[in-house]
């Protein structure tokens, strides 16, 4: 319809997989290239993982159109749940095999290994397949090394990151040896969305009408995580909206209200049927599968790493197996934390979730989380910090009646209802054990409902992790900030400050990131800043063209840091102005202070507000606060009682204490929490 209105000589967002469409981002180009490579090297399994929508199919469907069909014979077959014995008769149909079931195999693998071509074998949907499958895969492929020379099987499988939950597990160990070649498709980042919508709009000779503004780009990608099927649904909808209205210009209000209109006609649409599950096994908490440690961002990695040291000197307790809810790099930037205690050998599994919509991803976290309960039958489940992936495993763990254990329990606003107050209310509410920071925390979880039982306060696990890695770090001036921090700001007399921000509420917003980083620049005129960004802090700032603000000004940007490095920055740091609670932690265990900036910053019913000059977007109480920091000595903070590094000890032993004796009739039935938008 719209198409002819606008000049386009297709429609550009259609939803079905379309290899003229490909858009080379860098992980779909990187993915492509290793298959490629990996069928001319004599590749002998391929794996190609990412999210529903996020283009796998369109990618391996270019692929088969490059493949010589003079030297491969392809087969295609979609894994619905398929056992050894469905798929051999499948791959017999497809390969024009006759004769009964029990003469399949045989017969298969004669054609396999006798051809005159070699076999690319595509699975699609390899998350469905049965164990046997595998066993089954494992015995064409030891067939298929037999073949003549130059003979050879290939074999790719493609799916949903599910597939490698099924790879990670022990069974399929044989199986994942053999893998050569083994690709993610990660979702778009705020760039590529905006490439890849400019990009299939031009395949079909778009002039420029209807305009997209730049803070539409912003708002696409918060509406869709970068998830290419999404994209492609929203933007044909607002395509159309230009088309049927007044404007021929898209920007951010017109992108929120029309994802309204969408989210509104979903919610009204008949909810499908939920999914048949047996009910978990009555003594399914007393088995010793492993401990299930989830993790979201680096302060959640940072922390989980101090306990697993702990619980690995704890004989009674189960293994550990680490369960990362993001494809970020917080793994391997801490790598040096999870070292020494037999950690080196902990194989986290991801559930591959890139950041979407705030109301949508619990939901996804959940889903992707409940096929690794599932196979791995873990004794217990460990959450920290109240986070989107806290709820999706605490969520999983009601409903299978496991014990749930929550690391940093209590914490809330000043505000007490913001969406993350929820959430945080929401995982309190179904722990079974609460350890939080501060005692100043239990009578607000009693008000919420908590039992006084289920409250331990045993330190903070932050504080040991920075203990730890003080005592790597050697002398002060010595250590990683001498390489970081330029040299005019080591030498200023008031010394430096350090900065973070991280917070979604005041990164993706352009006014209020405007607000803070012409904070920052206020006050660097009298106290320089070293700015260690974070990713998706550094892309919203370019989406929104704010880097121009603090050129020229005395702010170094630099990487993300380690957290040995951050933690080195900080302790030789003036102050430390940020918006995270586990920041605002570090520095007050370091004796540093702490300026808290953005919105909902303050900490309800904590002591730290005592020693924190709490200074939201208001860049002239910040300035008065640096200097009451540099000439008065002031907002010098003392750490609290039970901060001595020694936290994760407490909490393993008591874990070993109480695991034994957990028992619950059946899940915790709490009221349904109402977000705000």
């Amino acid at each position: 319809m719209y198409e002819s209105h606008f000049g386009l000589t297709g429609l550009p967002f259609q939803l079905s997989p379309d290899t003229s469409f490909l858009f080379e981002g860098k992980g779909h180009r990187d993915a492509l290239l290793a298959l490629r490579q990996g069928l001319a090297d004599g590749a002998g399994l391929m794996v190609l993982t990412g999210e529903i929508g996020a283009g796998k199919t369109t990618l391996v469907r270019t692929l088969l159109q490059q493949v010589n069909p003079d030297a491969f014979e392809v087969v295609q077959v979609a894994a619905a749940h398929l056992t050894a014995a469905t798929l051999s008769d499948m791959l017999s149909i497809a390969l024009g095999l006759t004769g009964d079931a029990a003469a399949h195999r045989g017969a298969l693998i004669s054609r396999l290994t006798a051809g005159l071509r070699s076999t690319l074998l595509v699975v699609d949907e390899a998350q469905h397949l049965a164990d046997s499958a595998f066993e089954f895969l494992l015995t064409l492929m030891d067939a298929a090394n037999a073949a003549p020379a130059g003979l050879r099987l290939c074999l790719c499988l493609f799916g949903q990151p599910e597939l490698r939950v099924l790879l990670d597990a022990p069974a399929q160990g044989r199986f994942r040896a053999r893998v050569d070649i083994d690709r993610h498709l990660d979702l778009l980042d705020l760039a590529e969305t905006r490439a890849y919508v400019e990009h299939r709009l031009r395949k079909v000779g778009w002039n420029g009408t209807p305009e997209f503004t730049a803070d539409a780009f912003v708002a696409i990608f918060a509406c869709t995580a970068g998830v290419p099927r999404r994209l492609n649904l929203l933007c044909n909808r607002l395509m159309l909206s230009a088309y049927l209205g007044p404007e021929r210009r898209i920007d951010a209000v017109g992108v929120a209200l029309t994802a309204a209109a969408m989210r509104a006609e979903f919610d009204a649409a008949p909810a499908p049927a939920p999914p048949v599950r047996a009910e978990p096994a009555a003594d399914m908490h007393r088995t010793q599968g492993p401990l299930l440690c989830v993790v979201g961002g680096q302060s959640d990695h940072v922390q989980m790493a101090m306990l697993l040291r702990a619980i690995r000197l704890q004989p009674a307790l189960p293994p550990v197996q680490l369960v990362r809810a993001f494809r970020n790099n917080a793994f391997d930037l801490n790598h040096d934390l999870f070292c020494g205690f037999g950690l080196e050998t902990v194989s986290p599994v991801c559930l591959d979730v890139a950041p979407v919509p705030y109301d949508q991803r619990v939901e996804e976290l959940a889903r992707l989380f409940e096929p690794v309960v599932e196979r791995l039958r873990p004794s217990a489940v460990i959450v920290c910090n109240g986070s989107d992936a806290a709820l999706a495993a605490a969520r999983v763990a009601n409903r299978r009646v496991l014990p749930l254990f929550h690391i940093g329990a209590g914490q809330r606003s000043t505000n007490r209802a913001t969406p993350k107050d929820m959430t945080r209310s929401e995982v309190d509410r179904l722990s079974d054990l609460l350890f939080t920071t501060e005692p100043e925390s239990t009578p607000g979880l009693e008000a919420e409902g908590v039992p006084q039982e289920r409250i331990l306060c045993l330190g903070n696990l932050a504080v040991d992790a920075l203990r730890a890695s003080v005592q790597t770090l050697g002398p002060a001036d010595q250590g990683p900030a001498r390489r970081l921090v330029p040299a005019a700001f080591w030498a200023d007399p008031h010394g430096y400050g350090v900065v973070g921000l991280s917070e979604g509420g005041n990164i993706q917003y352009r006014r209020q990131l405007h607000g803070l980083l012409s904070l920052l620049v206020t006050v660097s005129r009298d106290l320089p800043l070293v700015w260690p960004v974070n990713n998706l802090t550094h892309q919203f700032a370019e989406a929104f063209e704010l880097g121009r603000l603090i050129e020229g000004e005395n702010i170094a940007c630099v990487p993300t840091q380690a957290h040995s490095s951050l933690i080195d920055l900080m302790r030789n740091a003036t102050c430390v102005l940020t918006d995270s609670w586990s920041m605002q932690d570090e520095a007050v265990g370091l004796g540093v202070p702490c300026l808290m900036l953005g919105e909902h910053a303050g900490r309800a019913g904590s002591a730290l507000s005592a020693h924190t000059a709490c200074v939201g977007t208001n860049a002239l109480a910040a300035s008065r606060a640096v200097w009451e920091i540099v000439y008065g000595g002031r907002w010098i903070p003392s750490p609290p009682a039970g901060w001595d590094g020694r936290a994760a000890t407490r909490v393993a032993a008591c874990l070993s204490r109480e695991l034994p004796l957990f028992h619950r009739d059946g899940p915790i039935v709490i009221p349904q929490l109402t977000t705000i938008k």
